[in-house]
Parts: C-alpha cells; sequence; structure tokens
C-alpha cells in the first residue's frame, strides 16, 4: 500500500485506552507502506522466485521496515524463521531432508558471525543454490562490513543483491506517525503531526520513540494527545538521551 492509499483508509475515530497495553506492529501486507526509501526492497521481494541468486539481503537501520517486509515474503514462501546458530543448524537439516528450502536469516551482525556459524551458512547457501531454494538475510549494514573471515561465503554473498532501505523522506515520516500513533489506538490531530515532524529524530526509530512516550504521558497523566503533550514527550526524550 503507497501512503496516499494509507491515509485515504485510516481515518482515526476516538478511542479510549484505560491502561498500557503491548502494541505489536501489523506485519499485514497492506499494512506496508510503500515510499520511494523502500521501493527498490519491495520490488526485490515481488520479484521472488525469479531471483538471480539463492540469496537477498535486506538492510537498514532499525526500525526501518525490514522484519515487516520479510513477514510478508514469510507468507508468500512458507519460510522457516532463522535467529540464532542452533536455527541455521536445523534450517540446514531440513533443507538437506527435503523438507524445506525457503528461509529468513534475521538481524545478522558480527556478534553471530562465529566460524561455525560461518560455515554452516556457507553450507546451506551450496544447498538452496543446488536446490533452487532461497534465503532472504535482514541486517543493519551493507554484507562488506560483515566480519566474514571465510573467504568462500564473503565472496558467495558479495555476489548476491543487497538493497538497502533507506531512512524516511517527509511524506513517509508523516505517514510513519499516523500508522504507530494508529496501531496504539491514540486519536492524532493534524497540529500534532505538524508539530512533530520538524523536532523527531528523522528516523524510523524516531518517530517509534516519541509515539511511545506520548502514549506513556497519555495514559500516566490522562491527558489527551496534544501539541503539549507532544512538547512534553520531547523534553522527556532529550532527557534520557
Amino acid at each position: 500500500m503507497d501512503v496516499a492509499e494509507y491515509t485515504r483508509r485510516n481515518t482515526m475515530t476516538p478511542k479510549q485506552i484505560p491502561f498500557e497495553l503491548s502494541y505489536p506492529s501489523a506485519f499485514a501486507e497492506e499494512d506496508f507502506l510503500i515510499a520511494p526509501p523502500n521501493e527498490e526492497a519491495v520490488m526485490w521481494v515481488d520479484r521472488w522466485p525469479d531471483w538471480p541468486a539463492p540469496l537477498l539481503v535486506l538492510y537498514g537501520k532499525q526500525g526501518c521496515g525490514k522484519t515487516h517486509l520479510s513477514h510478508i515474503w514469510q507468507k508468500r514462501s512458507d519460510a522457516g524463521i532463522i535467529s540464532n546458530e542452533n536455527d541455521l543448524e536445523r534450517a540446514l537439516d531440513t533443507c538437506i531432508s527435503g523438507h524445506q528450502k525457503a528461509f529468513i536469516l534475521e538481524d545478522v551482525n558480527d556478534d553471530s558471525l562465529t566460524a561455525s556459524f560461518q560455515e554452516t551458512l556457507f553450507h546451506l547457501y551450496n544447498l538452496l543454490k543446488e536446490k533452487n531454494g532461497a534465503l532472504l538475510i535482514t541486517t543493519n549494514d551493507h554484507p562488506k562490513k560483515w566480519a566474514l573471515s571465510l573467504s568462500d561465503l564473503r565472496s558467495r554473498i558479495l555476489s548476491c543483491p543487497a538493497i538497502q532501505i533507506r531512512q524516511p523522506d517527509d511524506q513517509m515520516l508523516t505517514v510513519l506517525l499516523v500508522k504507530q500513533f494508529d496501531d496504539r489506538q491514540i486519536e492524532i490531530a493534524p497540529d500534532v503531526v505538524k508539530y512533530l515532524l520538524p523536532r523527531i529524530e528523522r528516523s524510523f526509530t524516531g518517530v517509534h520513540q516519541v509515539v511511545r512516550m506520548i502514549d506513556q504521558l497519555s495514559l500516566s497523566e490522562k491527558r489527551p494527545c496534544t501539541v503539549p503533550l507532544a512538547r512534553q514527550a520531547l523534553l522527556n526524550l532529550k532527557e534520557v538521551s
């Protein structure tokens, strides 16, 4: 869904939240907001299973939408989730047995790239290539920055597409604010969004932090989401940063 369509579909009505809850992000495909910062990543996910290699890397800063997009691909491909080295070993076993040949390897970083992890990942890559399978990796940085000591694995990964999800532009930042307030069932007026937009950290994480702080203040002080409340939330964030 593009940002204009999301805005049309989401005219919010007042809702009251009597106590603080956990508000998981919606990972449905119709809730994903397509805008210039993520269009290329969406194109590559849509291109599956016609990827030129068995591996696609999606990278970008925390909160940029990698997890949401990987969930969309998981539903299409019935991919297994790999969160740690034990999961990776099980994925290799299920791929060998022929029970599964699509996987998502989440949040790759230098701490996870042990020698044994790299060796198992190398074997999984080769097996997926042989079986016309697919592996989607999410990470914060381009693979060329990873601490890969296994040269054969490094060469294979660097030969595959690595697509960046960039930080949001003004249009996307505005709709992200609206969506995250909507996820938390908070009524938000246009003047509050207009006030926040030039003052928040211009990132997906910045949007999440300010919405969370406003939600906490609104609940604890039993106040509606207004510009003064938003101003206080920004001051609180500045104090804890």
